[in-house]
């Protein structure tokens, strides 16, 4: 019978950074293939695990986890290594890499509590349906927390009248942090986390949940800023939001991905909101244009899903050249499934085949980076294939255990990075109408209206694919939609679905509160959508 991850007794398979990336990314899954999923490799059984890769390899596969790994950089340039932040990867590990102790433990204990926002947090909006940030919500959230306010502030009726004043007030708190890291990203432009990458699942991450609250802070600082109509302080902490989020980007782990996408929708939140508000000035819509055109999040999630793989194939590895007593009882705890007594390295081995079979199936193929496309259909396979799979085969336990809904990890990636291209063309958008007076007509070319109006910013030359900035729906691979309409204009694409919706946004859950990811548009709103 399958048994889930958490009837696992121990750590050494998988950790909990890696369960929590696994309950986040099953719970969103698109069940229904959009195309069929193609590919040159038939299922053959293979004897040995040498054999499978060494056939892959002459096909010019890699199979090393260690390519992954980005560089290092210089200390004096790694923001990672700024006094604030530098203890969070500081441990002494074990000689067998399994575990490990930080190096001060009170040091360690301040860095991973910094941006503590307690309790039950308001949303940080929702801008692909339209929403801005509440900061009343924030208002009473802040004054119903200790440590955020004097009693006399309490008290003020001035500024309990004021959302944003409290606000501003209330972070003031994280003043000293926020200045620090702000000094840190203008002085080590370069970043990278001392993660030790050759622990595989036991490699420690509190650097990624540390960046999180404090990219929440900033971006919440920053939708205040533009509620008090201060536009260069709000400029200054959305370009914060954004280099928290690139600070994580040369990482290859899917939880390292998963937290940056998660910055990088709170950034465009903060750049939403500037645009929806006519906040933004053309010089620092440029700006903002240029450090989004940075982000490939086609192409990062094939590395992403590359690497998970190498770094199971470790583990295999390893437990392969370990004596049979070792790794065992890693297995007990599995309800009425046991390894089988004999043969247990054969055993391994096929489940690693298998393993690696599902990803040269599917994984390998969801992505076509030279077009900048996720293929909707091949992840909807690769679930189904998991949904079919016979999970009383000892030879697919592995399969069973570390393979994840792929439709809720592409879903993601693609969403985002519509985001992404949506406010860059924006932003063009808004620098055309300040020359000309107005928007552009229906049938624009808005490849061309970025790359002209990106003169002076070498870096918006840059592409997810082929020479200029590649402005296609990441999961078609077709142009997006735009018309000009009663409020502003309409720009959407047809999102995971492959749909065209006519730019409608469907919402679902409690009082359609929540955007149903999985069907209707992606769209750049101004106005809140209606639902469905």
């Amino acid at each position: 019978m399958f048994v889930p991850f958490h009837k696992l007794r121990h750590g050494a398979v998988i950790t909990v950074h890696l369960l929590i990336v696994v309950l986040m990314l099953l719970s969103n899954g698109c069940r229904q293939p959009n195309k069929t999923a193609e590919t040159e490799e038939t299922w053959e059984t293979w004897e040995t695990w040498d054999a499978f890769r060494k056939h892959w390899q002459e096909k010019g596969e890699v199979f090393d986890y260690r390519v992954h790994i980005p560089g290092t950089v210089p200390s004096e340039k790694n923001f990672a290594h700024t006094p604030l932040l530098k203890p969070l990867l500081e441990y002494d590990w074990n000689d067998d890499m399994s575990e490990a102790e930080p190096v001060d433990p009170a040091k360690h204990s301040k860095a991973t509590g910094l941006f503590e926002l307690p309790g039950t947090r308001p949303s940080l909006g929702q801008w692909q349906a339209g929403k801005s940030v509440d900061l009343e919500a924030w208002q009473e959230y802040f004054r119903g927390q200790e440590g955020f306010f004097q009693a006399e502030e309490l008290k003020d009726p001035a500024k309990a009248e004021n959302a944003a004043s409290d606000v501003l007030q209330a972070l003031t708190v994280f003043d000293d942090q926020m200045a620090e890291l702000q000094r840190a990203a203008g002085k080590r432009p370069l970043c990278r986390f001392d993660v030790r990458y050759e622990a595989h699942l036991h490699a420690m991450t509190p650097h990624l949940f540390v960046l999180m609250k404090a990219s929440t802070c900033f971006a919440l600082r920053a939708v205040a800023h533009l509620a008090e109509d201060d536009r260069n302080a709000a400029f200054t902490d959305a370009k914060m939001v954004i280099f928290l989020a690139q600070s994580v980007a040369r990482e290859p782990t899917l939880i390292s991905h998963l937290v940056r996408i998660a910055i990088l929708e709170q950034a465009l939140q903060v750049i939403w909101q500037g645009l929806a508000e006519n906040s933004w000035s053309n010089e620092q819509l440029g700006v903002l244009r240029a450090k989004l055109s940075d982000v490939n999040l086609v192409q990062d999630l094939q590395l992403a899903l590359r690497y998970e793989r190498d770094m199971f194939n470790l583990v295999i590895d390893q437990m392969i050249r370990k004596p049979v007593s070792q790794w065992q009882e890693d297995f007990s705890g599995l309800g009425d499934f046991n390894p089988p007594p004999d043969n247990q390295v054969p055993w391994l081995e096929q489940n690693q085949i298998r393993l690696n079979q599902l990803y040269m199936k599917f994984g390998r193929n969801l992505v076509d980076v030279k077009n900048g496309v996720i293929d909707p259909g091949i992840a909807a396979a690769h679930d189904h294939y998991l949904d079919e799979l016979d999970k009383n085969d000892p030879h697919n336990l592995l399969v069973a255990l570390v393979s994840m809904n792929l439709s809720g990890v592409a879903m993601r990636f693609g969403n985002t990075q519509t985001g992404i291209d949506h406010a860059c063309i924006a932003a063009a958008l808004e620098q055309k109408k300040m020359k000309d007076g107005q928007y552009p007509g229906e049938f624009v070319d808005l490849a061309k209206l970025s790359v002209s109006l990106a003169r002076g910013v070498p870096s918006m030359l840059r592409s997810r694919s082929l020479g200029g900035l590649n402005l296609t729906d990441p999961f078609s691979g077709d142009p997006y939609f735009y018309f000009t309409g009663t409020r502003r204009y309409v720009l959407y694409g047809t999102g995971w679905d492959l749909k065209d919706d006519g730019g409608k946004v469907i919402m679902e859950g409690p009082e359609n509160t929540r955007i149903d990811k999985a069907r209707g548009d992606r769209v750049w709103p101004y106005a809140e959508a209606a639902g469905k």
